[in-house]
């Protein structure tokens, strides 16, 4: 938890970031310990401030934030929805930051979940965001990995990667080309 606090809190003070969003709470580890005046935290069980899927959260959500975290369901499709969702309410200049991104073992990445620490294949994200133009991202060796998305304008376009059926062997083939 240390190192993804201490990222977040970092961004947020560089920024003077207003708004925090995090998507994924579980019991409030990091939505406690990230200093911004305004925190929304959205997860279907417990913890944060709104008890809802993220799909649900942003049909209706009309603020724009500063910084985002996206730790929610560890899949593939989620957490591209939850980027693409998240990219849209951020303001420009703004961060989305990613956990979970480097899983060690196939164990680990398995989908579904078959182990204790459990990244799932939301590596994939890494992919589709390395090298893309216009936007800066970053993934940082640390905290089963955390990705730095910064948003510098208000178009998106993703590298055009069939990555859905890539598995582990895929990734640990292709790490290194990433922007690490």
């Amino acid at each position: 938890n240390t190192d993804r606090v201490e990222v977040l809190n970092a961004i947020s003070k560089k920024i003077s970031a207003k708004k925090y969003l995090e998507i994924g709470c579980d019991l409030n580890q990091v939505f406690d310990k990230v200093d911004c005046n305004f925190k929304i935290g959205v997860d279907p069980e417990r913890g944060g401030t709104i008890r809802d899927t993220s799909d649900n959260f942003f049909k209706y959500n009309e603020d724009k934030f500063d910084l985002i975290f996206i730790d929610g369901l560890h899949t593939f499709e989620q957490i591209f929805k939850d980027f693409n969702n998240s990219f849209n309410c951020l303001n420009v200049g703004g961060y989305i930051v990613m956990h979970d991104l480097i899983p060690r073992t196939w164990l680990e990445e398995h989908v579904p979940r078959i182990s204790n620490n459990w990244c799932g294949d939301v590596w994939k994200i890494s992919f589709l965001l390395n090298n893309i133009k216009d936007h800066k991202y970053n993934l940082l060796l640390t905290d089963f990995g955390l990705g730095i998305f910064k948003k510098k304008n208000k178009y998106l376009k993703t590298n055009n990667i069939n990555i859905s059926k890539k598995n582990f062997s895929y990734f640990y083939k292709n790490f290194f080309k990433l922007n690490l």
